[in-house]
């Protein structure tokens, strides 16, 4: 069929009619089948640079998880579209090779395209099969992913975090969980207390401040792993000096490395590396424990003071790096949260490719209750995929946008053009960079190559 500036093409009676025109459509009138309307792209300084117009592509119908797949109809502009999202993949896929794992998708404002621009980018990456795809819908005011791709909004990110997130995991049957569901929901609530880990006859304390693993006492620590003999064993302090200061330790009730750095006897980064070491032998009992049953004691403040040398404290928050903690604590064990997360994902005809809608209970990723939890579940779908994309609510005072941006790894502009003024645009970008963002590029959306030079779509695909 002989295409024309305007053109209308009936498709089977069951489906919409689709109208290819030079008028860009906005965002959420988009329909599952679209038809695209030229495109090229190219990298410019390192930004990733790509233009089209038009709608998600026809292979967006998903389905939900569990379900069977339905059949792909394809459209003649569905390779074509196909074509243009492959070419913005290339240039995203550059980036994803430098240890890129996370990257959100945003825009100036509302009508951008960025859902489009998500769900095909999504779609693009798995369909090569080599790469595993979790795209997350985090717009809870204006979702638009499910409708893109066709699936249910029952259940989605706000059912996720207040479910598995925000349990009372105390009151829970303690058997499904390990040491790492616990670490992890400590974590993700920021809650400060005790954490008893017991396994026959081997006891072990964590001390928990604001989520994280604060110090670990063994009651039954071996002396040559105790703190003082560790420092003693490596000629880091003398045997008077030991004794002088567990004395005073044991008067003011304080951590041993406190007293010793308030001493003067031991340097920080001496004590960090012996911290480290006695906190990486005890977590490494702790993995191998075989039934571990735990307990939680809630404080208002997490100082509980060392006794006899034997707890392995940090004195200060940074002594023992956080990234060395958690490092250590992912080798434990996770079996309630490994079952339950990807049962909140849905599948979709790319099977390479999940999707996380946005779910119809409310919550706010500006507020620490939730982003808490989602950096803890971000992190994790980073270890189960190779790519997790978060489709973004448009940047505004109201917007998690700015915090999103500075905790993925990297951030993909999505501009329309003859769209924002660029004042607007450029006043979202300094926005976004208060959080000290890694921008990708900018994705230059729905423009018209019909007005544009024919040229034009050959020098942008083609140069380097």
């Amino acid at each position: 069929m002989e295409r024309k500036v305007e053109t209308k093409v009936e498709p089977a009676k069951a489906e919409p009619r689709v109208e290819v025109k030079s008028t860009s459509r906005a965002e959420p009138k988009a329909a599952p089948n679209g038809a695209a309307n030229g495109a090229a792209h190219r990298v410019v300084n390192g930004a990733a640079k790509a233009v089209a117009n038009g709608a998600a592509s026809g292979n967006g119908h998903g389905a939900s998880h569990g379900a069977p797949k339905a059949p792909v109809f394809r459209k003649p502009g569905d390779r074509v579209e196909e074509s243009y999202f492959d070419s913005l993949a290339a240039s995203v896929n550059e980036h994803l090779q430098k240890d890129i794992r996370s990257v959100v998708v945003t825009s100036a404002g509302s009508g951008e395209g960025k859902s489009t621009v998500t769900a095909g980018l999504g779609r693009a990456l798995a369909r090569s099969g080599r790469q595993s795809v979790c795209i997350v819908d985090t717009d809870r005011f204006r979702p638009t992913l499910h409708r893109l791709f066709g699936l249910e909004n029952n259940r989605g990110l706000g059912e996720l975090l207040k479910e598995l997130y925000h349990l009372d995991i105390g009151r829970e049957t303690p058997a499904q969980f390990g040491v790492g569901d616990w670490l992890e929901i400590l974590h993700a609530q920021g809650k400060s207390g005790e954490l008893l880990v017991t396994d026959g006859d081997q006891r072990f304390r964590l001390l928990i401040h604001k989520g994280r693993i604060r110090s670990v006492q063994m009651p039954n620590h071996h002396e040559d792993m105790r703190l003082g003999a560790l420092l003693l064993r490596s000629e880091r302090i003398t045997d008077e000096q030991r004794e002088g200061s567990l004395r005073l330790q044991r008067t003011t009730a304080r951590p041993l490395g406190e007293v010793l750095l308030g001493l003067g006897y031991v340097e920080r980064d001496e004590l960090s590396a012996v911290l480290t070491e006695q906190i990486r032998e005890s977590l490494r009992q702790l993995v191998t424990l075989r039934r571990p049953e735990c307990s939680f004691s809630e404080t208002a403040d997490a100082y509980l003071p060392a006794t006899s040398g034997q707890q392995a404290e940090a004195p200060t928050n940074d002594l023992v790096g956080d990234q060395v903690l958690e490092k250590l604590a992912d080798y434990l064990k996770r079996p309630f949260l490994t079952n339950q997360i990807p049962g909140f994902l849905m599948d979709t005809p790319l099977e390479k490719l999940k999707v996380l809608t946005a779910g119809s209970t409310p919550y706010s990723l500006q507020e620490d209750t939730y982003a808490q939890p989602f950096a803890r579940l971000l992190e994790r779908l980073t270890r189960m995929f190779d790519v997790v994309l978060l489709d973004s609510p448009p940047v505004a005072l109201a917007s998690p946008a700015e915090m999103l941006a500075g905790l993925a790894d990297g951030v993909l502009m999505v501009v329309k053009a003859d769209g924002y003024d660029l004042t607007i645009v450029r006043q979202a970008k300094e926005q976004l960079d208060r959080a000290k963002p890694n921008f990708l590029g900018v994705v230059l959306n729905q423009i018209d190559m019909r007005h544009k030079d024919p040229m034009l779509y050959y020098y942008g695909a083609y140069q380097p």
